[in-house]
């Protein structure tokens, strides 16, 4: 049982749902069909999506790490504007700047 979900995890597959899988195919199909067995080994490309792991692009873990980095951004700004406020006598003047600034930021992330 060990090899087969190590096999599965090496060729991107989902252990439970491989599994779950095989329970419910191999009681239905043929042994000694050669054919059919290939079908259900961890490598065939004819297994169902469902049993896939979906792989994380570059594309992706770039776009967390610019959210995080504009999170990071938006925060050091809060400081920024917190200082910035007990410099000025007119809190209403920073304060619409920064609400202006963190509306502009939050429209386009």
């Amino acid at each position: 049982m060990y090899s087969v979900v190590e096999t599965a995890k090496e060729n991107g597959l989902s252990p439970y749902h491989y599994l779950h899988y095989l329970f419910e195919t191999l009681p239905n199909i043929d042994l000694n069909n050669k054919e059919k067995i290939d079908k259900v080994l961890p490598w065939s490309t004819d297994l169902p999506s469902r049993c896939r792991v979906p792989k994380k692009s570059e594309a992706n873990k770039k776009q967390l790490q610019n959210k995080q980095l504009l999170s990071y951004i938006l925060e050091l700004l809060d400081v920024y504007f917190e200082l910035k406020k007990q410099q000025f006598v007119k809190e209403g003047s920073i304060m619409k700047k920064k609400l202006k600034f963190i509306f502009i930021w939050r429209c386009f992330f």
